[in-house]
């Protein structure tokens, strides 16, 4: 089982890389291409966008054919948009290989999520996933730091040929090791039932909570960057330390989080708000004050998210488990409306004049929000237990 879903997390850890290493070289592409960093977070923006819209889409339409094939060609679309990214020339190529990357993104992780819960023994299938969600996290502690740093040595092109060569590994490893599963047809769930599957009030409150979550974090993690240069007053060579510090933090609350999603989920999904909330506020008023207790702040930032993200997740794969295909893929969809809400909210308010220091504000309202729907999911999710043990 190990090998097979160890190709997979590979690739998971190739799309965590992409997707936050942006944040890390976004002042570089910024006068690369000559423009203002309000736009240069568009890419952000729009990668999230593809992932939202594109991964779906290419999800229903190869519904008929095998997973392992999927997963197989939607990677190389991945290397080929990033191919095309460490190619550009101008602001408008680099935006389509970051989308043609996105519509890959979106579709594999859907793939990945299901192929390791079939590969996987009954007893051990929470344990593959959480190998393959494990992917996105270490990004952040190794891919993105070594990312940031890669670009700050050899030039912005050589991050995006680095993830273009693990995609590769990951694609080869998906090809020897993972078993072929056969096509589908005739054994998913109609396209009606599907979607019927995902409307009900768990799987809909889930995914606003998944959406006001990262709405809150990237409308400050999109300038992370500038963040830490002008308000923490971080010497831009600590940047890749300062990035790996925010990883081994989004690390601790992954694996924290998934034992309390075992554990207390109940607990977990109504307190992590309200301390989101609080973090927010925290880097929005002390960042400033000095450099140690700015780089505190900026990286425990990301704690409650990771906290209560396999919760969040959780509720969804349950309720939606005669969907696997669509809800796994939508989970990622949500996940990355949000990212280019908050990057977009982000980017409009510095084109506005806000100050760096204030973007963490834009996260407190969010997570007001969430704390409110959190709370009454919360308690449904009590009396639905206690009618169970009735």
């Amino acid at each position: 089982m190990y090998l097979p879903i160890l190709a997979l997390f590979l690739g998971s850890l190739s799309i965590g890389t992409t997707e936050f290493v942006i944040s890390g070289i976004l002042p570089t592409l910024s006068t690369q291409f000559d423009v203002p960093i309000s736009k240069a977070a568009l890419l952000v923006t729009g990668y999230a966008l593809g992932v939202a819209i594109g991964g779906p889409l290419l999800t229903l339409l190869t519904t008929r054919f095998s997973r392992k094939l999927v997963a197989l060609a939607v990677l190389l679309l991945f290397i080929s948009g990033h191919v095309v990214c460490a190619l550009a020339m101008d602001y408008s190529v680099m935006m389509a290989g970051r989308i043609m990357s996105a519509v890959g993104h979106g579709c594999y992780f859907g793939m990945a999520v299901v192929l390791a819960s079939l590969l996987a023994p009954k007893d051990k299938v929470g344990f593959a996933l959480a190998i393959v969600f494990s992917g996105v996290t270490i990004a952040n502690i190794f891919g993105v730091p070594l990312g940031t740093a890669i670009a700050t040595a050899f030039g912005w092109q050589a991050t995006f040929i680095l993830v273009a060569l693990m995609a590769s590994a990951a694609f080869f490893g998906v090809l020897v090791l993972v078993p072929a599963d056969g096509a589908r047809q005739g054994k998913s769930a109609s396209l009606s039932n599907q979607f019927r599957a995902l409307a009900n009030r768990t799987v809909l409150a889930s995914f606003a909570l998944i959406f006001l979550m990262m709405v809150s974090f990237w409308s400050f993690s999109t300038f992370l960057a500038p963040f830490y240069f002008e308000v923490v007053g971080l010497p831009p060579p600590w940047l890749p330390a300062a990035l790996f510090g925010g990883g081994l933090v989004a690390t601790l609350g992954i694996f924290i989080g998934g034992k309390l999603a075992d554990t207390h989920p109940t607990e977990t999904l109504r307190w992590s708000f309200p301390a989101l909330v609080l973090t927010c506020a925290a880097a929005a008023t002390l960042a400033g004050l000095s450099m140690p207790l700015g780089l505190a702040v900026a990286m425990f930032l990301v704690f409650p998210v990771t906290l209560v993200a396999t919760t969040v997740q959780n509720r969804v794969l349950v309720r939606a488990s005669s969907a696997p295909d669509l809800a796994s893929t939508l989970i990622s969809s949500v996940f990355n409306v949000g990212i280019a809400a908050g990057s977009w909210l982000g980017a409009s308010a510095i084109a506005s004049g806000m100050t760096y220091n204030l973007l963490p504000l834009i996260g407190v309202l969010g997570a007001a929000v969430a704390t409110i729907v959190a709370h009454r999911a919360a308690q449904d999710d009590q009396r639905k237990l206690q009618k169970a043990t009735l």
